[in-house]
């Protein structure tokens, strides 16, 4: 993440927000409404909130991996 300029707090709030986006595929969104959300809660660019949404299904919810489409 930090090569793309993606930081956090620390390494639990890392760890938080990834999964964060499991509840958030788990209850149905897509990976595009997550990544929305990230959006317009963050100063990340789109780039930045797509790279994140995926990563961290890819670690923390792989199974949910068909939603990021």
């Amino acid at each position: 993440m930090t090569s793309l300029g993606i930081t956090f707090t620390s390494p639990q709030e890392a760890v938080k927000e990834g999964h964060q986006v499991c509840i958030e595929l788990n209850a149905g969104k897509t990976g595009t409404d997550v990544a929305t959300e990230v959006l317009s809660q963050t100063n990340l660019t789109t780039k930045q909130a797509a790279y994140f949404v995926v990563d961290a299904t890819r670690v923390y919810c792989p199974q949910l991996s068909s939603q990021l489409t």
